[in-house]
């Protein structure tokens, strides 16, 4: 009886030690992932090798870059993925509404304006009152007037747009100027493709 009970306690011991070693070993697990990740809005949590991933993350892009290095990080069983994207990366706009084209880069350059009386007059936006918005068509204001709309505190957070320069030219949609952060910057070509109606972005945008 008495060597069955130094049996058991035995093996209690060593489930005991078992179990304090992979509670050490999922702490530093997580501590590790912790730094690799460095995302203050991502929050992970280990469990028997078993990684929870919740939070925001900016794109898609950063969703895939964040899955793919916790999964290749030795000690990693398994991932439960539940990251939110909060909007569109570069290279998948479009995907709202669907066919319009963002081409990054200079592109195109716009002619000369001529004569400003021929041109209809800039759109005025009351949350943005020094970004400019300019139609060069009577069609070109229809476009003009829908991306006004969609600009709002909402759509593109904490920035006034006071460097930017919206041209709306035979359907096509210039962005021109400076913005604050990437994220204003992709919150901006967002709002303006829920606005409908134009063939191709232009994003000449440079962030600061």
């Amino acid at each position: 009886m008495k060597a069955a009970f130094i049996i058991g306690s035995s093996l209690l011991l060593v489930a005991g030690c078992a179990s304090d070693n992979l509670h050490e070993s999922d702490r530093g697990l997580e501590g590790t992932l912790r730094a690799e990740v460095n995302q203050r809005e991502v929050h992970l949590d280990v469990h028997h090798g078993i990684v929870k991933l919740e939070g925001k993350v900016r794109t898609e892009a950063d969703r895939q870059r964040i899955d793919s290095l916790v999964r290749n990080t030795s000690g990693v069983v398994a991932v439960k993925d539940n990251l939110k994207v909060t909007l569109p990366s570069p290279g998948i706009y479009g995907a709202y509404p669907s066919g319009i084209p963002v081409h990054v880069g200079p592109g195109p350059d716009l002619p000369p304006t001529g004569p400003v009386a021929t041109l209809p007059p800039p759109v005025v936006i009351p949350d943005y009152p020094k970004l400019k918005l300019q139609a060069w068509t009577g069609a070109d204001e229809v476009v003009a007037n829908a991306i006004a709309r969609q600009l709002t505190p909402d759509a593109v957070p904490r920035s006034r747009l006071e460097n930017v320069t919206i041209t709306v030219r035979n359907g096509a949609v210039y962005l021109q100027g400076t913005i604050d952060t990437h994220e204003e910057r992709d919150a901006l070509i967002y709002a303006v493709q829920r606005a409908g109606g134009m063939n191709a972005i232009y994003d000449q945008l440079q962030v600061q």
